[in-house]
């Protein structure tokens, strides 16, 4: 009689070499995909952090300038709307300690959760995600507005005459003339939500 011979239990190990291999080609490539995500994501963070704070750092020049010419009580106000014709823009608020609006434009929340206390004690600017009146997202850049600061020179007036004042006093006035506030601006961003979902269609 010829000897039975045994079927083998064991499997070919070039399949399960070939399975190791796309399984590990997989986790490579999603490891890359992953981490390309994250640095496009930071990109575009850091790019409407910078945007945010052109904008603030614009409305301060503005009211510098404007307080040593004629502005008016409305003119930031003025300033604050014809910036947010901007449609990437959600809205500008600014806010003084005692949390009155002193001025505003554009699609935000009345009676929105302002985190103000954060924007007057921060020594640099914060960002949050919220949304507007009509609850699409916005990216928010807030700190403190410093609209006014620096040692007032003699033609300006009446304010020339803190020069005359002696140290202490002029400290205390130069102190209450600053005028402390917080500004928050919001940006939508769409654009940079539909760059998120193709650079996702793209990985995939």
């Amino acid at each position: 009689m010829f000897p039975t011979v045994r079927a083998s239990a064991r499997p070919p190990l070039a399949p399960l070499m070939i399975l190791l291999a796309c399984l590990l080609l997989a986790g490579l490539l999603t490891l890359i995909s992953w981490r390309n995500y994250q640095h496009e994501e930071k990109l575009r963070q850091r790019l409407l952090q910078q945007q945010g704070l052109t904008l603030i750092r614009t409305f301060e020049a503005g009211a510098r300038t404007g307080m040593m010419m004629r502005w008016r009580e409305d003119s930031l106000q003025t300033l604050v709307a014809e910036t947010v014709r901007d449609t990437d823009v959600a809205y500008i608020v600014i806010v003084d300690p005692q949390g009155s609006i002193r001025a505003a434009a554009g699609s935000w929340r009345k009676g929105m959760s302002l985190p103000l206390a954060r924007a007057l004690r921060a020594k640099s600017p914060l960002t949050r995600m919220t949304s507007d009146s009509k609850g699409e997202p916005v990216y928010e850049v807030f700190r403190r507005f410093r609209s006014r600061g620096g040692r007032p020179r003699p033609e300006m007036g009446m304010m020339g005459m803190m020069g005359m004042m002696p140290p202490g006093e002029r400290k205390k006035h130069e102190h209450d003339e600053v005028g402390v506030q917080a500004i928050f601006v919001g940006l939508y961003t769409g654009e940079f939500r539909q760059a998120r979902l193709d650079s996702l269609r793209q990985n995939l």
